[in-house]
């Protein structure tokens, strides 16, 4: 990860992948790897990396957040996968009470690839004011961007590996 935190994702990846195959319960690693694919923007391959962190840890936010946001968002139409991604961030949004801008977010984004903008559309609202309220003006404008989306029946398509 260091490497990836100097721009060098791409080669922090094998060594990553190596302690992976060589433990495979070794959760930060495999969270490691995960999000160097996604900052490589191999997001099938961080959402399977993510996917399996997540076995381990059924209830830790950021993972259901980082797989919720690649299957709901993910230009790869195989990647996608609409109704995962809303479990996966319905119950990000459950353990956190609601008062998660990530995870609003996400299900937001969730909510609009399983074709339900009306429902996309308050998540982002929330999102949007829960950002607004704790001063991340950027954050909200970039939500409410994407609310925009939603609101004209669109779905977001990230380029990248997540918001």
């Amino acid at each position: 990860m260091a490497l990836a935190s100097q721009g060098r994702a791409a080669e922090g990846i094998e060594p990553l992948a190596t302690a992976v195959r060589l433990k495979p319960d070794a959760i930060d690693a495999r969270r490691n790897l995960a999000e160097a694919y996604a900052i490589e923007g191999r997001l099938g391959e961080a959402a399977f990396h993510y996917s399996v962190a997540l076995e381990s840890s059924p209830e830790d936010v950021h993972l259901l957040n980082r797989v919720a946001w690649i299957l709901a968002t993910a230009p790869e139409t195989s990647v996608r996968n609409g109704s995962r991604a809303r479990d996966l961030a319905t119950r990000a949004v459950r353990l956190t009470g609601g008062r998660d801008i990530d995870s609003l977010d996400t299900l937001a984004a969730a909510c609009a690839e399983t074709g339900d903008f009306t429902a996309a559309s308050r998540a982002a609202r929330d999102a949007q004011a829960l950002a607004g309220a704790q001063g991340l003006t950027d954050l909200a404008a970039e939500i409410s961007s994407r609310g925009v989306l939603y609101a004209q029946g669109r779905p977001f398509r990230t380029p990248g590996g997540g918001p």
